[in-house]
């Protein structure tokens, strides 16, 4: 005879149908595809600087035979090499465009919302599923970033909420299955060497599973499906000196284990006073100087939610401390103890915050709680169904009211959303066209190579189809160490080979740095500066507003030519000053050729050769 309260369990366990059964979630899906639709030929039909890069790097994978293991000038982060070979297979069958570029994003984005509805109804029902998928959906975050194919963000949100999907019915079965097992294991491995942001929901796993003490068939064909997931990154250690390791182990700041605490105890603080807020913030490629009311409001519902989930769960935490082994004399205990997996989305939002305030990369970027919210999403939606399953009218009312609330916010950002082009990038807004408009007028103007600050030079490769070389070289964010090909040749055409160059920057942007006021400026600083440099060395240009940005061009003389001189003169001081007299004489050499006027080449020359 089964346990009585087994069988009060099973009574208790309502219907679990498929998403696509249930027809809120259809249309939730629906709904989601058609505003992604809208998104991709609005705000998002031009390529951010991220995604120009995949792009690039997508098209070096066809034309060259590149196989990039991560993204370009990274050692870490393979999610950009997965979103570029994805963009290449499409690329391959239906030719270059943004919209194939971002497809594979917004496939993941639309598939996380079936798995976050799946998990949240496993564990709380279809009531909380349906919440669940709303607040997914209609979240400031997932609204803007659902297109993003910005280096593996998307993807790790996706394997987030499919962990889970994939995990939870080990932990129920009394047998779990070896073959579920690998796959889970084989999607956290992978999920892994995707992001490092993956790392809070694979040790939330270990830890319910080493709480349900599976089988032991079943514990190793997860580590197995774990190390064949995670080959790539096995691969890239071994292969090269454990690069990814030790950047992934950096240690923190000096101070010992009180410098510690107290880090991680103001980093943890700032999470709930600062970071979450700027998360809900409509643009969360940096943290805004101050996030806004509705931003405040949206991240204060959302947490108070959570801590309702918290305080409604004490049993289900009692339950999942039992420790239950799985078995058929303790069958009837273990309906109890698999309750307790309820609070699944509980530990992982708990285990997040820790290991965020642990990190060094807390505090960085509201990006890097992405991975966070379709978990998140599901104990709020707990927190949710419990005031609203209540018995207490008063307290029914106030758990719709949150809910929408929450809904009404995310809804207006959504609304506000689609609109004309923007990219914002160093904390500049441009016009989406900017490019595209920058590239006919080079065209026009017969200028093959251009030097710009990064996401002007990645823009113009992508959109430009390399027929326009574009380098960073000579501004102070300077990414050449991405990609060193482009500066090369960049520089030896325009420098040495005369090709007509010109250099653009955003008409808004002010650079960090000025070069010292007797020499031309080895790179652009704010516009003044620049144009007053110029002015000093009687440098005649045009100066040309196209879009957003600034275009110099038409130098009475070779500029490129004059920066690389001055950069082959600072290098050479450098070799005088360690004794390597001959190598600084080589240098000046070259760099007498591209500028044959600078007195200080001469002087530099006759101080090499003067005997010490």
């Amino acid at each position: 005879m089964p346990h009585a309260g087994a069988r009060a369990a099973h009574a208790k366990r309502e219907p679990r149908p498929a998403w696509w059964q249930d027809r809120f979630a259809l249309a939730v899906c629906a709904g989601a595809l058609a505003y992604r639709i809208v998104l991709l030929f609005t705000i998002d039909a031009h390529a951010h600087y991220d995604e120009a890069i995949i792009g690039v790097m997508a098209r070096n994978i066809l034309a060259l035979g590149e196989r990039p293991l991560f993204f370009y000038g990274q050692n870490y982060g393979g999610g950009g090499a997965v979103e570029a070979y994805a963009a290449a297979g499409l690329f391959a069958l239906f030719g270059e465009s943004t919209a194939l570029l971002k497809l594979t994003p917004l496939l993941l984005s639309l598939a996380a919302i079936p798995l976050t509805y799946a998990v949240a109804r496993r564990l709380h029902g279809v009531r909380a599923a349906r919440l669940a998928i709303l607040l997914f959906v209609t979240a400031p975050p997932t609204l803007e970033w659902s297109l993003a194919a910005r280096g593996g963000y998307v993807e790790t949100v996706f394997f987030s909420i499919l962990l889970f999907w994939l995990a939870l019915p080990l932990f129920e079965d009394d047998r779990p299955r070896p073959g579920r097992a690998f796959a889970t294991g084989a999607a956290g491995g992978f999920a892994l060497y995707v992001f490092g942001l993956i790392a809070p929901a694979l040790i939330t796993l270990g830890l319910l599973m080493a709480m349900r003490r599976p089988p032991w068939k079943s514990a190793a064909a997860a580590a197995a499906g774990l190390v064949a997931g995670a080959a790539p990154i096995l691969y890239d250690n071994v292969a090269h000196g454990f690069v990814n390791l030790r950047h992934l182990t950096t240690p923190g700041p000096a101070g010992g284990p009180q410098g510690a605490a107290a880090r991680f105890a103001s980093k943890l603080a700032g999470l709930f006073t600062h970071d979450l807020a700027g998360f809900f913030t409509p643009w969360i490629d940096d943290f805004a100087p101050s996030a806004s009311l509705d931003s405040w409001i949206y991240a204060i519902l959302v947490v108070g939610l959570v801590a309702v989930a918290f305080a409604a769960s004490r049993h289900a935490w009692r339950d999942w401390l039992r420790r239950a082994r799985p078995g058929a004399a303790e069958r009837a205990r273990n309906e109890e103890a698999r309750a307790g997996f309820k609070i699944a989305p509980l530990l992982y939002v708990a285990v997040y915050a820790l290991a965020y305030a642990a990190s060094r990369f807390a505090g960085l970027t509201p990006r890097y709680l992405l991975a966070l919210y379709p978990m998140l999403a599901v104990a709020a939606a707990a927190g949710a169904g419990h005031l609203i399953g209540s018995a207490r009218r008063g307290t029914r009312a106030l758990g719709w009211s949150l809910v929408g609330a929450l809904i009404a916010i995310g809804g207006v950002r959504g609304a506000l959303l689609p609109r004309p082009a923007e990219l914002r990038e160093y904390n500049v807004v441009s016009r989406g066209d900017s490019t595209t408009r920058l590239i006919a007028f080079l065209r026009e103007h017969d200028i093959s190579i251009i030097f710009a600050t990064p996401p002007i030079k990645w823009r113009t490769l992508w959109e430009g189809r390399e027929e326009i070389l574009a380098s960073s070289l000579y501004f102070p964010q300077d990414d050449e160490f991405r990609y060193p090909r482009y500066g090369r040749e960049a520089a030896q055409r325009a420098a040495r080979g005369g090709e007509r160059s010109a250099f653009v920057t955003h008409a808004a942007f002010l650079y960090e740095r000025a070069p010292a006021a007797s020499e031309v400026p080895s790179i652009l600083t704010s516009r003044e500066l620049w144009e007053g440099a110029l002015a000093s060395r009687g440098i005649t240009y045009s100066r040309e507003r196209v879009g957003d940005y600034l275009v110099y061009h038409g130098f009475s003389r070779n500029l490129p030519g004059l920066l690389a001189a001055r950069a082959l003169v600072f290098e050479a001081r450098e070799r005088i000053e360690a004794g390597r007299a001959g190598e600084a004489r080589e240098l000046l050499a070259t760099a007498r050729e591209l500028d044959p006027e600078d007195p200080e080449i001469a002087r530099l020359l006759q101080e090499a050769t003067s005997p010490q």
